[in-house]
């Protein structure tokens, strides 16, 4: 066996950051009177700036297709529109032309696909509606996380600017861990900077890992003991 430690300072790691039902695929999302908020993650428009509103390339559905009974219809407009071949299903490529990190750049595929296992309930590598519904939701909250952490409004966060939001959220990381989140996360091309694609990738591997490491940590050390074996467990579920 071996031990591992996760944070300095006492030990203490924080906890996962605040989420909705849309997380869990398996629960179901509920939203205000009047539905969940429309406003898309980021614009395709620069000159919108980088919180601007949606720009999708839509394709009007079949007329004989209409949204769910209870479904609301601005956001079945949205599906309808991402889900080009109009099979009722929203597959990696296309989810990807319909989210921008706001500067004509479109998600990383990587972190599109990391979305659409998350909230495949089915498993066949694709999302219905509901899902759809989910991950919605879903993006929209890491967003507004994403927009506190960016205080200068350029539309990236910086090492010191996920420095600030980590801490807030009760994560005690030392300073070279932050640079090598940056470092592996970041984009490479643009000097490392964490994008909302990015950022999104990031918290859904840290909270994953950060969940796996806490069912050992049943004293909240921030250090653990795990065999080999058990090591492999926690890292292949928290990244699958």
């Amino acid at each position: 066996s071996f031990a591992l430690a996760m944070a300095h300072a006492g030990g203490g790691y924080g906890s996962a950051p605040p989420f909705n039902p849309a997380y869990n695929p398996a629960a179901t999302a509920t939203y205000p009177a009047g539905g969940p908020p429309v406003q898309p993650p980021y614009a395709s428009n620069p000159a919108a700036g980088p919180y601007g509103p949606p720009s999708f390339q839509t394709q009007p559905p079949p007329a004989s297709i209409g949204p769910p009974p209870g479904a609301d219809p601005r956001l079945w407009g949205f599906f309808t529109s991402v889900d080009r071949d109009h099979s009722g299903l929203i597959d990696a490529h296309e989810l990807q032309q319909a989210l921008s990190n706001g500067t004509w750049s479109p998600f990383n595929l990587d972190t599109v696909n990391l979305l659409i296992r998350m909230f495949d309930r089915s498993g066949v590598g694709e999302i219905g509606f509901q899902d759809f519904c989910q991950l919605w939701s879903f993006i929209n909250d890491w967003k507004n996380l994403f927009q506190q952490a960016d205080s200068d409004r350029n539309g990236y966060i910086s090492q010191e600017e996920l420095q600030q939001l980590l801490t807030n959220m009760g994560y005690k990381l030392t300073p070279g861990f932050y640079g090598f989140l940056m470092q592996r996360f970041g984009k490479r091309d643009k000097g490392f900077m964490v994008y909302f694609d990015d950022f999104i990738s990031l918290n859904a591997t840290l909270r994953s890992l950060t969940a796996e490491f806490s069912q050992y940590d049943t004293s909240r050390s921030g250090a653990i003991t795990v065999t080999f074996e058990q090591f492999l467990r926690m890292v292949m579920t928290a990244l699958r």
